[in-house]
């Protein structure tokens, strides 16, 4: 028997509804400007709230990103394994940068052959 994602999404409905409530009031911000914020419509918003839809995996991680209680992050990371996708595996994309943590290291590009060009004309002409 396969697993039914959406039933055991509409089950923990009235905990994940909850969860999505507590990070808007949290913020201080009513379900347009939350879904504003996460470029949702405000009617879907309004539907994960009451339990009536499930989002999709890349909507509930943008709400992980947002949970910072426990009771906020349990209903989503339930959502999310029933998508087969488990803490673990978003601990990389989750996870904030380290304090300690030096900036990548880059490599500012070569200068375009043009300017190579007009410095080595100029350096010629000078001479």
């Amino acid at each position: 028997m396969a697993f039914d994602t959406k039933r055991a999404t509409r089950n923990a409905g009235g905990d994940f509804g909850r969860a999505i409530r507590s990070i808007r009031l949290r913020i201080n911000l009513g379900q347009a400007a939350l879904a504003r914020l996460l470029r949702w419509p405000q009617a879907s918003l309004s539907q994960y709230e009451s339990g009536d839809a499930r989002p999709s995996a890349e909507r509930l991680i943008g709400l992980l990103r947002l949970a910072s209680t426990d009771d906020e992050r349990g209903p989503i990371l339930e959502a999310l394994e029933a998508y087969g996708i488990r803490v673990g595996d978003l601990a990389s994309t989750l996870a904030p940068p380290r304090e300690d943590s030096k900036p990548a290291a880059f490599s500012v590009p070569a200068a375009p052959a043009i300017f190579e060009t007009s410095v080595s004309a100029e350096k010629r002409n000078s001479l």
